[in-house]
């Protein structure tokens, strides 16, 4: 996770809401594959987030990206959930559609995990 922030932090901008919006889809699929533990996920979702803030000449400071990332920790609602509720939204984004394009990993099975 401390990459993805890294990254984040180097390659803000918020004048853009099309790469402000690209920016918090890597941050959450990033964070939803972070917690549930796939590594090979978030390395792949922090080399393209890498390599998309390169090409689109991103950039901002470390308050933008503690905005963004608070903006994101919101959206994603985790907070007050069980810990089954918590598991079970990661595992939605984690495969949603956008995600599972970013990380190139299959889809999680929500019983797989909470049987452990």
């Amino acid at each position: 996770m401390k990459k993805l922030v890294l990254i984040a932090l180097t390659g803000l901008l918020f004048g853009c809401s099309s790469e402000h919006d690209d920016l918090k889809t890597f941050m959450k699929c990033g964070i939803a594959a972070n917690q549930l533990e796939q590594g090979a996920a978030f390395k792949m979702i922090s080399q393209k987030m890498e390599q998309y803030t390169k090409e689109k000449n991103i950039q901002g400071s470390a308050r933008d990206a503690m905005y963004l990332g608070q903006e994101v920790r919101d959206e994603m609602n985790l907070e007050g959930q069980s810990f089954e509720g918590q598991i079970e939204t990661l595992i939605d984004i984690y495969n949603s559609s956008k995600c599972v394009k970013l990380h190139e990993q299959p889809e999680i099975d929500v019983s797989s995990l909470l049987n452990h």
